[in-house]
Formats: C-alpha cells, structure tokens, sequence
C-alpha cells in the first residue's frame, strides 16, 4: 500500500514571498553526476563514484491578476531566488528544502479555452541547499 498526502498544503516561497497560493504543481528532480573510475587491466565493466550533487525544480503557479505585481518579478529567467519547498506544509518534523535557484524558464500563455492562466517554471540549484530534505532537513 502506498502511502499518499490527504492535505494539499505545499509550502512554496521565492525569497521572502510566499506563492503557495498560487501553486499548480511541484516536480522535484535531484540527480547525481556519477563519476567513472575505471582503472585497471583487463577490466570488464565500468566503475563508478558518486559525483556533484545537483536539483532542479519544475513550478507551475497560477496567474492572479490582483496580486501578480508581488511576484512576476522573482520569476524572471535569470533571477537567482532563494526557493523553500516544504513538501507537506512548513510544520514542525516535517520535510523543508531552502536553495539558492537560477529561473532558467518561465512559459506563460492562455489557451482560447479561457482557461486559467499559468506560469509554468523551472528552477536550477545554483549552490549548495542551506536546508536539504534529502539529507533529513525538517522543520523545527
């Protein structure tokens, strides 16, 4: 049996705005860059060591023309933003990932289906993490 959320309650903040309100959907990609080191006659199959550590994020928050003018401009490609993700809110023991982010794409558009209009973003760590849920950061 899988374990799943009953709540909807990302926590989601650029720099000191919080944006969960705006929140869509959050896709977390943390990767390693694996380091071959193979060595030796006669080898047969390749050996590897871990490598640099590396996260990206991919965003989608929706377009709230009331308070658009509050964030817009933390979502510039470009703009180095910290990040802090909490997964299950920002509540005590519970998982927190604070980085420093390039915003490496932002697409923007609506459909003639007047559908709701969306910033779709995706985020490169641009430094280590100050707090990484990957390595048991919670909140206290």
């Amino acid at each position: 049996m899988c374990a799943t959320y009953a709540e909807n309650t990302v926590y989601l903040k650029l720099d000191s705005t919080e944006v969960d309100a705006y929140f869509v959907d959050v896709s977390v990609s943390a990767s390693n860059s694996a380091v071959d080191t193979t060595a030796g006659s006669g080898t047969d199959w390749n050996m590897r060591a871990a490598g640099l550590n590396d996260i990206s994020f991919s965003i989608t928050l929706m377009y709230d023309a009331a308070n658009v003018q509050t964030y817009i401009q933390k979502i510039a490609p470009g703009t180095i933003v910290t990040l802090e993700y909490g997964p299950e809110d920002a509540v005590s023991g519970k998982p927190r990932h604070v980085q420093s982010c390039i915003v490496s794409s932002n697409d923007h558009g609506e459909t003639v289906t007047k559908d709701a209009v969306k910033f779709s973003l995706t985020l490169d760590g641009a430094d280590a993490p100050s707090v990484n849920m990957f390595a048991g950061g919670v909140y206290s």
